[in-house]
C-alpha cells in the first residue's frame, strides 16, 4: 500500500494543538473594584499619576485622611489638597439642623387661614368673575 501526500494539506502551516498555551494558565486572584484608590501617606498621594485636566480622590491607608489631586490641562500638577475625615453619628446629623428659621404647624395654619379669609377689593372680584382666574399682582 503506497502512501500518497494529501493535496489539500498546507505544508507551510504548523500543526497547532488548540489546548496548548505557551503561557501557563494561573488563576488570577479575585479583586473587587470598589472605586476607592488607596495610597500610603502623603508621599504615596504625591507619587500617584493624574491625567491632564483631571482630578482624583485618594484615600490614605495609614490615617483618617484623603487627598484631592489635580492636574491642569497641560499636565502640570496642582497643589495637593489634604482633608481629615471622621465618622458622624446619626443623632449628630439631626442636631446640626438649624430650626430657628422654621415656623410651627399652628403658625402655618393661622397664616393660611388669614389669607383665605382676606377680603378682596372690587376690581379683583370683577376680574375673577370674568376670567375665572385670579389676577396677577
Amino acid at each position: 500500500m503506497a502512501i500518497y501526500p494529501n493535496p489539500n494539506y498546507n505544508y507551510q502551516q504548523p500543526i497547532v494543538n488548540p489546548n496548548y498555551s505557551p503561557i501557563p494558565n494561573y488563576q488570577q486572584p479575585h479583586q473587587i473594584d470598589t472605586g476607592i484608590i488607596w495610597v500610603q501617606g502623603e508621599s504615596g498621594a504625591k507619587a500617584y499619576p493624574v491625567q491632564s485636566g483631571k482630578s482624583i480622590v485618594l484615600f490614605d491607608s495609614e490615617s483618617e485622611r484623603f487627598f484631592i489631586k489635580s492636574a491642569d490641562i497641560s499636565g502640570m500638577p496642582q497643589p495637593l489638597r489634604v482633608f481629615n475625615y471622621s465618622e458622624t453619628k446619626e443623632n449628630e446629623i439631626k442636631q446640626q439642623v438649624d430650626t430657628s428659621q422654621f415656623i410651627t404647624r399652628e403658625e402655618f395654619e393661622i397664616a393660611i387661614n388669614s389669607l383665605k379669609h382676606k377680603p378682596q377689593n372690587n376690581n379683583q372680584q370683577k376680574e375673577v368673575n370674568k376670567n375665572g382666574k385670579l389676577p396677577i399682582q
